[in-house]
């Protein structure tokens, strides 16, 4: 691929992220200097197809990094936590994130890759070019707007910053979900509407354990370039705290010290809500950054609840040493649950009017009989038609979950996957076990169906089973790490010491922490 424009090169040289863009055979085309000072390596050792094996010796971690890469093309990328060999021979834990991105008749993969062996040398890096970068981004959103008031004159250089500024929106599209969670009792839909080409409000969801997701909705100050590339860091540090804190107020806690590191002294910030929903115990704890409380229904109740409202906090990425707390509400069934921006609310008619809170609320109490994806279109063409003749003057995003009672939770009753997550759920194991097997019979090959069969056998404590189960879910998919987090269980209390170690290493090499992988590594060691 030409990268012909100086501004784009000079731009991703001075993202403090490793950026690599792979055609379609997974061959390197370009990287920028960042990801030259992580590995080490020159560019032209990079740009060639030995790159996986010089950077991954490991053949298994190799074909793994190159496998997930070209699945970029067919799939959405999931996030992957390796060990990388730099030019020293020193181990460097590496954070992968990818996406499929098109130009022209030219199909690309772009990889993000973040440096998390040592975080404090990391911020430093970031800090020290952080004023840097946003003079460059400001140059460039500032010569987008000037080549609108150029355009005879400026023709040919518009061309080429549209192209670019196509591949920019691109990866920020990459970074917003498109598949939601299916999950017994749980239905959730969002969306993000930029104002302007590019944008600085992002919504994501994490799956922090079987029963816990987190919901995120966050709002960076300002709009265009240097917005949307902030978004993408503020991406990066909810992935890396989430995974480490379930609790809403410290992840928001560590996010807001980290952010505030980098971004204190620019004049940017951004609010945020970020809830975990418990789904066992029909629980939602929210945590608020100088953002709006979400707002919660129940069907037929007419009744209105702001969740969050009253929590403490302020806006991140200002005030190092700010402090959050969270609030827990227990949801009702049929429960409906808003999450959103201000460009929601602060939509301005063209006779001046503001649509509102109160507007807001009155259309959630009409929703009652719809699900999330619906709610959210309807919501999205409610505020289009209360614009009238104006333009939108911000970035609308928002997410909508419904919280169903056991009885209607969403999906088939028929269909045996979804009743016995459901059983799960409600820990009848012996019923959530005869769901599974029904599909496993029926020669279904899924690495899903085999672990969440594999673990109900170890709520049962038949350690066979589990342990055929949970192995045969690997033999589908090697980086099943949930799978190899449970067979270490089984294999523990079988007293198979050495196999259970290895199980939790992988689950380490494949996804970082989870649970309590260290400690139970550490008791094993001792034993």
């Amino acid at each position: 691929m030409a990268l012909d424009s100086a501004s784009l090169v000079a731009l991703y040289d001075q993202i403090p992220v490793g950026f690599v863009l792979l055609d379609r055979e997974g061959l390197p085309v370009y990287v920028n200097h960042t990801f030259q000072r992580i590995s080490g390596y020159p560019e032209n050792l990079l740009l060639n197809d030995g790159v996986y094996g010089l950077l991954f010796p490991v053949k298994e971690v190799s074909a793994r990094v190159r496998e997930k890469s070209l699945s970029a093309l067919q799939e959405s990328f999931d996030d992957l936590d390796v060990t990388m060999s730099n030019a020293s021979g020193d181990k460097v834990a590496v954070h992968i994130a990818g996406c499929r991105v098109q130009e022209a008749n030219q199909t690309y993969i772009s990889l993000i890759i973040q440096d998390v062996t040592n975080r404090k040398a990391f911020e430093k890096v970031i800090e020290s070019s952080f004023d840097n970068f946003i003079q460059v981004t400001n140059a460039l959103d500032a010569a987008m707007k000037k080549i609108n008031e150029q355009n005879t004159i400026l023709e040919d250089y518009k061309s080429k910053m549209t192209r670019e500024l196509e591949i920019a929106k691109s990866v920020q599209k990459a970074i917003i979900p498109k598949v939601f969670p299916r999950m017994p009792g749980l239905d959730l839909w969002g969306v993000s509407l930029p104002s302007e080409e590019l944008g600085g409000d992002y919504f994501d969801y994490f799956h922090l354990d079987d029963n816990l997701i987190g919901i995120l909705i966050a709002d960076v100050s300002g709009h265009g370039v240097p917005s949307s590339l902030i978004t993408t860091m503020v991406k990066a540090y909810f992935e890396y705290y989430t995974k480490r804190h379930w609790e809403p107020e410290k992840v928001l806690q560590n996010v807001n010290r980290d952010m505030a590191a980098i971004i204190m002294d620019t004049g940017f910030y951004l609010t945020a809500c970020y809830g975990v929903l418990d789904l066992s115990a029909r629980k939602f704890t929210v945590s608020l950054a100088g953002h709006d409380a979400a707002i919660g229904v129940v069907k037929g109740q007419g009744v209105v609840q702001r969740l969050g409202e009253g929590c403490e906090g302020t806006i991140l990425g200002v005030f190092a040493d700010a402090t959050y707390t969270a609030m827990s509400y227990q949801l009702e069934p049929d429960t409906k649950v808003i999450l959103y921006t201000d460009g929601i609310t602060e939509a301005r008619s063209d006779q001046g009017e503001f649509f509102g809170t109160e507007r807001l609320q009155k259309f959630m109490l009409a929703q009652g009989g719809k699900n999330a994806r619906e709610t959210v279109e309807e919501l999205v063409r409610t505020v289009d038609q209360f614009y009238g003749t104006n333009s939108p003057n911000d970035d609308r995003t928002l997410v909508v979950f419904d919280f169903f009672s056991s009885e209607r939770a969403s999906g088939d009753v028929a269909d045996p996957l979804r009743n016995g997550k459901r059983a799960f759920l409600e820990r009848k194991f012996p019923v959530a076990l005869q769901e599974f097997e029904k599909l496993i019979a029926s020669d279904v090959r899924d690495s899903e169906l085999f672990y969440l069969a594999g673990q109900t056998c170890c709520f049962l404590n038949d350690n066979d089973k589990a342990i055929q189960y949970l192995e045969r879910s690997i033999e589908i998919e090697p980086t099943a790490y949930k799978s190899f987090y449970y067979l270490g269980i089984v294999y523990h209390n079988e007293k198979q010491f050495e196999k259970s170690e290895q199980c939790w290493r992988k689950v380490l090499d494949i996804h970082g922490d989870y649970k309590d992988v260290r400690t139970l590594l550490a008791k094993s060691e001792v034993q």
